[in-house]
């Protein structure tokens, strides 16, 4: 609760000690509890009433006497004094004469008037009798004034008109605390000096929805709606323009409605070079004097009147931007970077782009050339790699002598290394020449000429309808044709000097030899007969052929035995699975 009361004057003798201001206010709840909490305890007490349901009563204690009622109205002169109280606050019965309050009916004398709230941070204070007003608090007060006549406040609005006499003192300054004192202003001396040093806060102020900013940090004056941002983002919601002025030259644009951007439209430097993103419109105001980028305004209006019409030679559209012929002189050409070429001959002298001369097209990174095509014969060389999904078709040759690794291997070609073709390369042959050729000029053993390999179907297919379908040939101490996997024949022409260790899977030296003596390990069987003009020898004769028997009787005759007499042997065969005995000389 806060509220007015009085307070006698400060300057009582017996009460010098008391604070001007207590740290906290007056508690108002409190003190009538205090009082009603007082009188209720009180042991004798007389109450008066009209009756005993009047609102209105007069009721005395030994301490207090409280009037009480709807209105209290009091005819003539109140005159209020305080007790003289010891330290704790107790009356002594004496009366304190400089304590006095008198209301008469339109008038209160009285020495302070202060708010319940009133301390050191809040509330409010009118001493009448030094005749000083304070308000926020003694220590730091947002309004007061002093016993001799000074304001001091925070902040304030004056909706009137302020007339001053000499009591508005030279050291008042405009601004802020470092500003220009009334004084100075008087004087002239410091608006002159800040005018000279840049206007430091000279210039600034507010008029109507646009503002002027000066900037001596930044060096720049701008003149502004009040919610843009110059060179910077303002809040979106509508188009927001702004103009600096600085000594290097003039800009003006606007803060985009859509998200508050700044959007430079047109600068003008120190040098005299504007930049317009608008419109140009003007009149007879520009002058054929002016140049275009070194060509004067009659030069131009002179070439297009002989024919070489701008507008035909610059058609600007969404798709071009140049039409008609450009025809550089030996010297010119069409570049972009610094790429640079002799003038004479057109070879490449340094730097980095693309330029297209009479010469040709070529490209450079750092003098070195990455790319050419010659006008003259339209050669071709590139650094880097062609790649695309369209196919090279040519009627000229094709010489390939780079290294790129397929399957762990380096080649100068490899084609369908993805399988997306039935075919790896096919190569058809002239007169006389050949489809594929390789030529192995390594002295490695692991060096091939031409090497094909196929999980499934073929590893080199030769197609020829005279001459050779597939050539091998060695001219050292190398292998002219290696097979790793088997081999198919569909033709029964004899292929001469064919030299194979094994024939149906069987080796040569388990063949028999036509010529040469043979020696076999196993049983050998015919079904025709045997035709030997030399010698049979053999461990163990078999005759497996059936005996035949008959009636008639044989004579065996012993003499007439050729040469020398001798002993008889017994040999014997093995005939049909029996064994026969044989006699036998020598």
């Amino acid at each position: 609760m806060t509220g007015l009361y009085f307070q006698p004057s400060p300057n009582r003798t017996n009460d010098d000690a008391l604070p001007s201001a207590p740290d906290q206010g007056v508690d108002v709840s409190a003190l009538i509890d205090q009082l009603i909490n007082r009188i209720e305890a009180a042991e004798r007490k007389i109450e008066y009433k009209v009756d005993s349901n009047a609102l209105a009563k007069i009721l005395l204690t030994d301490r207090d006497v409280v009037i009480q009622g709807d209105q209290v109205n009091i005819l003539g002169q109140v005159n209020i004094a305080d007790w003289v109280r010891d330290i704790s606050g107790n009356p002594t019965g004496g009366i304190d004469a400089t304590s006095l309050t008198r209301i008469t009916g339109g008038k209160v004398q009285t020495g302070i008037i202060e708010s319940f709230n009133w301390s050191t941070t809040a509330g409010s204070q009118i001493n009448l009798d030094t005749g000083t007003i304070v308000t926020g608090g003694s220590v730091s007060p947002k309004f007061s004034v002093s016993a001799g006549g000074v304001l001091t406040c925070q902040d304030a609005v004056v909706r009137g008109t302020i007339t001053a006499g000499s009591f508005i003192q030279s050291s008042v300054r405009l601004d802020n605390i470092s500003g220009p004192t009334l004084g100075d202003i008087a004087a002239g001396v410091d608006i002159q000096a800040a005018l000279d040093a840049g206007v430091t806060n000279i210039l600034a102020g507010v008029g109507s929805n646009f503002v002027l900013d000066v900037s001596v940090a930044d060096g720049y004056a701008v003149f502004r709606h009040k919610d843009a941002v110059f060179l910077g983002t303002a809040p979106a919601g509508s188009n927001k323009v702004g103009m600096g002025l600085s000594a290097g030259g003039i800009a003006t644009g606007y803060n985009r409605s859509s998200d508050g951007a700044w959007q430079t439209k047109i600068t003008l430097d120190s040098s005299g070079n504007v930049s317009l993103t608008g419109t140009l419109t003007a009149g007879s105001v520009i002058t054929n004097s002016v140049t275009v980028d070194g060509v004067t305004l009659s030069t131009i209006a002179s070439n297009a009147s002989s024919g070489k019409s701008i507008s035909d030679a610059l058609l600007v559209s969404d798709t071009s931007v140049l039409k008609g012929v450009l025809v550089p002189t030996d010297a010119g050409a069409l570049k972009t970077g610094t790429i640079t070429w002799n003038a004479t001959t057109g070879a490449l002298t340094g730097g980095t782009g693309i330029a297209i001369t009479e010469w040709g097209i070529i490209g450079a990174a750092s003098g070195s050339a990455t790319f050419s095509i010659q006008a003259s014969t339209g050669a071709a060389t590139f650094k880097g790699d062609i790649t695309g999904a369209s196919n090279i078709n040519i009627t000229g040759q094709g010489k390939f002598g780079g290294s790129v690794t397929s399957d762990s291997t380096t080649w100068a070609v490899v084609a369908n290394d993805a399988s997306a073709s039935t075919g790896g390369v096919i190569g058809w042959a002239g007169s006389a020449g050949a489809g594929i050729r390789g030529n192995c000029v390594s002295s490695l053993s692991s060096s091939r000429g031409v090497e094909g390999l196929a999980a499934s179907g073929t590893g080199v297919y030769g197609l020829a309808s005279t001459g050779v379908g597939v050539k091998a040939q060695v001219t050292g101490a190398g292998t002219a044709l290696q097979v790793l996997g088997k081999m198919t024949i569909d033709n029964s022409t004899l292929v001469t000097n064919l030299n194979a260790d094994q024939v149906d899977g069987v080796h040569a030296s388990a063949l028999a030899k036509l010529s040469g003596g043979n020696t076999f390990s196993g049983d050998q069987t015919m079904s025709n007969n045997l035709t030997v003009t030399g010698l049979v020898r053999c461990g163990n004769l078999r005759i497996d052929q059936a005996v035949v028997s008959g009636s008639a009787t044989g004579t065996a005759v012993l003499t007439g035995k050729p040469g020398a007499n001798s002993s008889s042997q017994w040999g014997f065969i093995n005939w049909n699975g029996t064994t026969k005995y044989i006699l036998l000389w020598d």
